[in-house]
């Protein structure tokens, strides 16, 4: 009996470590990936219009922050729970279901914002945030992905949604620059097509996964009623404390935005931040792949801690070593102002990539609470030091203030953790 379970364990321990090589390569994969497409399209916009770009995506993302009511976590939450392969597949058509009024919901608060937002109106961007406002169902669709597969363990299929739309961005945004060296475009038409090019490249592979995944839509009724008991237990708790600390740090560019004449800032820190991104992969891949197991743990195996907390400080160090040299060769002479800005957004993001692999254990054994005290905390620390700096400083100032937030973060999520333990 003794063989035979350890039999199992191994079989179980090496399916585990599998996923773990699986989503480990494809972010190696990815991380010179995205630098190529994020060379493609500083090129093709430019420092200015590449600020304006990200500006508007921040703009998307905290009209999602603030729609989705923790309907996504209870989402997760439920599969979690669930133990019939047929409730979570009906969680899943539910969960759709859900998706589908939150998508109303993010229609009405961009267009609320685009009737008074003044700064879209002075940086002549109302028009293009115009023809962005009926697409936010593809960031809604990327939320629904990114929480249910995780929460199901379809790590096959998490990759798939995460990887392989930047492959097809890649390769329409290397059409779009081949052409664009013939031909000459107004800002506008630049910044468009440079989104349709994303849109397009995340719904083909987004549709495909939903036909393959099998959803249903039986016992709709019930499984949306049972969401919505799990977000008023679990998700909300999440959700408000996420309003804070995620809203906070969306709005950063958008601070910015405000204290500036131009995007020019926002395109320097987003910049910085994307350079800096590679760092919150590893703590991601090992808490994605453990997600599930983590239910049944009263505290993290050390293995873990020590191969996480490790291998990020090795990419760490790689980073500061070779993201001056590329920028300097591969980005255009404006951006080297990035890499001032990311030996401070680089430590903050190590510091929120440690954290969040402490919180998704939280999460995985319902401690909402304490999730949401957290992020409560972070988003006022966020809140505040942005707004004092980014007046001052500008775009150097949101960098400081994610460094800070970072060390606010990991000195909370770790006293909740030691809570946890305790209880």
């Amino acid at each position: 009996m003794f063989k035979f379970s350890s039999i199992i364990n191994s079989i179980q321990y090496g399916i585990k470590n599998k996923q773990i090589v699986s989503l480990l390569t494809w972010n190696v994969l990815n991380i010179p990936l995205s630098f190529i497409i994020n060379i493609l399209i500083t090129n093709l916009l430019g420092s200015e219009l590449y600020g304006d770009y990200m500006y508007l995506n921040s703009l998307f993302n905290v009209g999602i922050i603030i729609i989705n009511l923790g309907f996504f976590q209870a989402g997760n939450r439920a599969i979690v729970i669930s133990k019939s392969e047929q409730q979570i597949k009906e969680l899943y058509g539910a969960q759709l279901v859900v998706l589908i009024f939150l998508y109303i919901l993010l229609t009405i608060v961009l267009f609320l914002n685009y009737i008074f937002d003044q700064n879209l109106l002075e940086k002549n961007l109302n028009t293009i945030y115009f023809y962005f406002i009926p697409f936010g169902f593809v960031f809604l669709l990327s939320q629904y992905f990114e929480t249910l597969l995780m929460a199901d363990n379809r790590i096959d299929k998490l990759v798939i949604t995460r990887y392989i739309p930047k492959i097809i961005f890649f390769v329409l945004l290397f059409i779009y620059y081949f052409f664009s060296l013939h031909t000459r475009l107004n800002p506008i038409n630049r910044i468009l097509l440079v989104w349709y090019s994303l849109i397009i490249s995340q719904i083909i592979i987004y549709f495909i996964v939903l036909f393959n995944i099998h959803l249903s839509f039986n016992h709709l009724f019930d499984k949306v009623k049972f969401i919505i008991n799990v977000n008023k237990t679990f998700g909300i708790h999440v959700y408000f404390g996420n309003l804070l600390s995620t809203l906070f740090m969306q709005l950063s560019p958008i601070i910015i935005s405000y204290f500036s004449l131009n995007n020019k800032g926002v395109g320097y820190y987003t910049l910085s931040v994307t350079l800096s991104s590679p760092l919150s992969f590893i703590p991601a891949i090992i808490a994605t792949t453990h997600y599930k197991e983590f239910a049944n743990y009263n505290k993290i195996p050390k293995r873990l801690l020590f191969l996480t907390f490790s291998l990020s400080c090795i990419l760490l160090f790689t980073l500061w070593a070779i993201v001056p040299i590329f920028v300097y060769y591969f980005y255009n002479p404006d951006f080297m102002r990035s890499v001032d800005l990311f030996y401070f957004t680089s430590i903050g993001v190590f510091l929120y990539g440690v954290s969040d692999f402490f919180s998704r254990f939280l999460s995985a054994n319902g401690y909402g609470v304490a999730l949401r005290n957290s992020s409560i905390i972070v988003g006022f620390t966020t809140l505040c030091t942005n707004v004092i700096t980014v007046k001052y400083f500008g775009e150097i100032g949101a960098a400081y203030s994610y460094l800070l937030a970072g060390i606010v973060y990991i000195s909370t999520i770790l006293f909740y953790y030691n809570k946890f333990q305790k209880s």
